[in-house]
């Protein structure tokens, strides 16, 4: 007589293999469904409307960068690219981040937004270190620059930017500096100007994106995370001195997703002590912590090891 086949991991319906292979589909109904939201909205419907504003002029500002030879301009566009990239990018990924679990994907899809964030991130900072190379090297060797036209578009870019102040101040500021860099070249010949400014745009790009990449790093690499690091060392002295348990080892903690820690942790007791107690107890500690998921091993006449 044969063993009877193992039970399922998750619950599946009729339809589950099929809502698998057309969620794609379901992806972009949703982000159309989203964006229809948002621009009726008429709370959301101007930040809508200035983002498609500035990715726009994000690619003007490319392409003049490159015609008329300035990285002042480059490096601005580069910045004004964070900033749409990092909002159209989480705006997708808070899409994703809410499909449910599955027996592939058995922690769900959280991670979507920290690998989104990480991924826009480590390609400007790239961005920026190229630019910063290539400003270096204009410093020495200065490049002329069609300063008339590049005059235009950097105000433009000014205007643009001034239609958020508060929201890309970063960005304001960038091209107030391309303004600058193409006045000084224009009156003064001083073709320097243009690799300092972007030197400096480069430089506050870095600045915004690293909080993120540092954060974002974090999290695929396991780390503790920040916000929960000060409040486990108060639940490992609390877990210490439960009734019953003499040692405790491998405590791993991480975070799966915004703000959603989850741990485990061996928990070595006396021979006399109950189990399923010492178990409640401790995962009560860790979840007054913050720790929403966390998986106690308790283990009896165990050696107490770190």
């Amino acid at each position: 007589m044969g063993s009877p086949p193992p039970l399922p991991l998750f619950k599946q319906s009729s339809s589950s293999l099929s809502d698998l292979k057309y969620r794609p589909r379901s992806l972009l109904s949703t982000i159309s469904r989203y964006i229809r939201t948002v621009y009726t909205n008429p709370a959301t419907r101007k930040v809508f409307l200035f983002l498609l504003l500035n990715m726009s002029f994000t690619g003007v500002e490319f392409a003049y960068g490159w015609w008329t030879g300035s990285l002042g301009l480059t490096a601005d566009a580069v910045h004004m690219l964070f900033d749409s990239t990092a909002l159209i990018l989480s705006l997708g990924a808070s899409v994703v981040a809410k499909w449910e679990a599955d027996e592939r994907y058995t922690y769900g899809f959280g991670r979507v937004e920290t690998l989104t964030g990480f991924s826009n991130a480590l390609a400007l900072l790239l961005a920026s270190g190229n630019i910063i190379w290539e400003a270096v090297e204009r410093m020495w060797d200065p490049t002329e620059i069609k300063t008339e036209e590049l005059l235009v578009v950097s105000i433009l870019g000014f205007l643009v930017n001034m239609g958020m102040f508060l929201h890309v101040l970063s960005d304001t500021l960038g091209s107030v500096g391309v303004i600058i860099s193409t006045l000084l070249t224009k009156w003064y010949g001083w073709l320097w100007a243009d690799p300092l400014c972007s030197l400096f745009i480069a430089v506050m790009t870095i600045a915004s994106l690293w909080p993120l990449l540092k954060e974002t790093s974090a999290v695929l690499l396991q780390r503790v995370p920040f916000g929960l690091e000060s409040d486990l060392q108060g639940a490992y002295h609390k877990v210490m001195s439960t009734e019953g348990v003499v040692g405790m080892s491998q405590p791993h903690f991480w975070e799966l997703s915004s703000s959603h820690y989850v741990g485990t942790v061996k928990i070595q007791v006396a021979a006399t002590a109950n189990e399923q107690m010492v178990r409640f107890q401790v995962a009560n500690v860790f979840r007054e912590a913050g720790v929403r998921d966390v998986v106690v091993q308790v283990e009896k006449d165990s050696a107490v090891t770190y």
